[in-house]
Order: C-alpha cells, then sequence, then structure tokens
C-alpha cells in the first residue's frame, strides 16, 4: 500500500498509480449489479467500472486506476441510474422499517425505534441477497408517549396513508416484493391493514412484514434469556435488549450513567391494552419498560443479528405457509 515516503512531491494522479488496488479490491466489495459504470470520481476525474477477475474497480478516462465503490443497497445513498439497473438486474425485491420518533425513558434518544429499524432492515435486505433497503419511515403511532417531551406522533390513519404512497411508489419502479418491518409496537396493527390493503390494490406484487407485536417481544426476551437476563429486565422498551442494541449502534447517544429500571412486571395482551388506552405513565413514570442497568454493545451486536434472522424466518413462514 502507499507510504508517506513515497507521496512526497506527487500530483494526485500519480498518488493513485502508487496505490496497490489489488489489495484495496479484496477489502471491498461491489454491487452484484454493477456491470458498467460512467461518472465521475475523485477529484472529478471521469470513471468507468471495469472487471478484473470478477472484481469491478473504477478506472480513469486516462486509462489510471481510481476508487473502488463499496457494496451499496441503501436506496437513499444511490442514484437513480443506479436503482434502476439493480432493479433490472434482479433486485426486484424493496425492505424499509418503520420506526418511530419517541421517548425511550431518560438513558436512550428518541431515534431508538427508527436506528434499530434501519439497522435490521439493511442486515435483512443483505441477507436475503437482491433485495434494496428503502429509507426507514422514522416517525410512527406513538400518542402513548406524548406525555414525554420530544414524542412526535401520527395518527393511525396518517400512517395508512404514508405506508400506502410507499409502497405504490416502490412498485411503481418494478419492485415485485415488498417488505415492511416495523419496529415500534404501535406500528404493527395498522401496518398489517396496510399490508393487506396493498396487497388487494396491486394483486401482482408480494407485499408482506413481520407484524407480530408480542412474538418480536417475546424473541428479544427469549435472547436476552441466553444471557441471564429476566424478561422483566430484558423489557419492551428501553429495557436490557433494546439498550444494548443502542449502545451496539450509537453508543455515543446512550447516558449509561442514567441508568435506571422502569416497569419489571409482566408484558402481555393486558399490559399493551392498557398502554394503548392510557398512555405509557400507566405503567411507568420514567417511559421503561424494563431495566437497562446490565446492557452491554456485544449483546446488542448478537441481539440485531437474531432479530433480522428471526424475521427472515417468520415472514419467509408466513410466504410459504
Amino acid at each position: 500500500m502507499l507510504t508517506p515516503p513515497a507521496a512526497k512531491g506527487k500530483t494526485i494522479s500519480d498518488i493513485l498509480e502508487l496505490i496497490d488496488w489489488r489489495r484495496v479490491l479484496d477489502t471491498f466489495s461491489v454491487p452484484e449489479y454493477a456491470n458498467s459504470y460512467e461518472g465521475e470520481g475523485f477529484m472529478g476525474q471521469a470513471l468507468s467500472l471495469t472487471s478484473v477477475r470478477g472484481r469491478e474497480y473504477y478506472r480513469s478516462a486516462g486509462g489510471k486506476r481510481g476508487v473502488v465503490p463499496v457494496n451499496k443497497i441503501r436506496m437513499e445513498q444511490m442514484t437513480w441510474p443506479e436503482i434502476k439497473q439493480a432493479i433490472a438486474s434482479g433486485f426486484t425485491t424493496a425492505v424499509f422499517g418503520v420506526g418511530s420518533t419517541e421517548q425511550h425513558g431518560p438513558h436512550l434518544p428518541t431515534m431508538t425505534d427508527a436506528r434499530i429499524g434501519d439497522d435490521v432492515a439493511e442486515r435483512v435486505s443483505r441477507k436475503l441477497g437482491h433485495a434494496l433497503q428503502a429509507r426507514t419511515v422514522d416517525v410512527g403511532i406513538s400518542e402513548h408517549h406524548l406525555a414525554f417531551p420530544g414524542t412526535i406522533s401520527f395518527k393511525p390513519e396518517t400512517l395508512a396513508l404514508v405506508l400506502r404512497d410507499y409502497v405504490d411508489s416502490l412498485v411503481r419502479h418494478g419492485f415485485t416484493r415488498v417488505i415492511i418491518l416495523p419496529t415500534h409496537g404501535g406500528n404493527f396493527a395498522t401496518t398489517r391493514q396496510a399490508i393487506e390493503a396493498a396487497r388487494k390494490t396491486h394483486p401482482g406484487v408480494e407485499v408482506t412484514g413481520f407484524t407480530d407485536l408480542l412474538a418480536l417481544t417475546g424473541f428479544l426476551n427469549q435472547v436476552s434469556a441466553r444471557y441471564g437476563v429476566s424478561a422483566g429486565e430484558s423489557g419492551a422498551h428501553a429495557g436490557e435488549n433494546e439498550t444494548s442494541m443502542m449502545m451496539a449502534l450509537e453508543g455515543g447517544l446512550v447516558a449509561a450513567d442514567r441508568f435506571e429500571p422502569g416497569y419489571v412486571g409482566p408484558h402481555g395482551e393486558a399490559e399493551v391494552k392498557i398502554i394503548f388506552e392510557k398512555g405509557m405513565p400507566a405503567l411507568t413514570s420514567n417511559g421503561v419498560l424494563g431495566d437497562p442497568r446490565t446492557a452491554t454493545a456485544e449483546r446488542g451486536e448478537d441481539y440485531l443479528e437474531r432479530l433480522a434472522d428471526f424475521m427472515i424466518s417468520a415472514i419467509s413462514a408466513k410466504t410459504t405457509g
């Protein structure tokens, strides 16, 4: 690779020639759909995507090697020609999360559900293969959290319309499979209804998702149990499992000095009903369902990976069942 002494007195073009691009190619991967590319690259150079031994890299118009593209599946980071080419090459599944912007106790940021949903949707997309990740919907139905400042909430009919228009847009572009992954409890019922409506509107498209709230919390509690964490501590909102996932994703935004337990009792249909009808303060004064004090980033990474696998398994069973 390039060493500092070799760079002295060199122009950008000279430096690019000194880089061992073979080693760089072993570090980065490129999209499966990338056959060719013409555009502007590093420092405004005109670049084209070419292939060497099945691996692609950019070559400048002057014949000099350029910058290696990363394996992009997040549509928000792609240009429309890249998305069009991906769809034409078989990337006809679109996956997106539906999170929220709401309180998550005194220690987690209001982006928590959206951030976790975004990560899980990306993992699911990569594991499925030939799938692109659409941008996460980061506001959901959070009326039961409005007692806590910072919460922003849609009405159920608003989210239903957002999801309708979202799916309509994806189908128009040529996606033949759309997977919706809610990661906030208040979104599950409306997401399920939106999926059913989309299936009627687009009979030739497979519209599906994971919409079982109690199955989600139950699964996460089971995974936490592998580490000796009780279901009450694991919780259903800002407890050990959700806090661990955010420590893995956004450790700098987790206020560990404010960890404190909230409601640590049962969390079943009766408790969900109380929360949705009376609001979170009916069960917890600090906005926490669980106990975050034993959370770790290492566990969080395990939880995220297992959660993505669990959702894929559940969706596959629903599709084949």
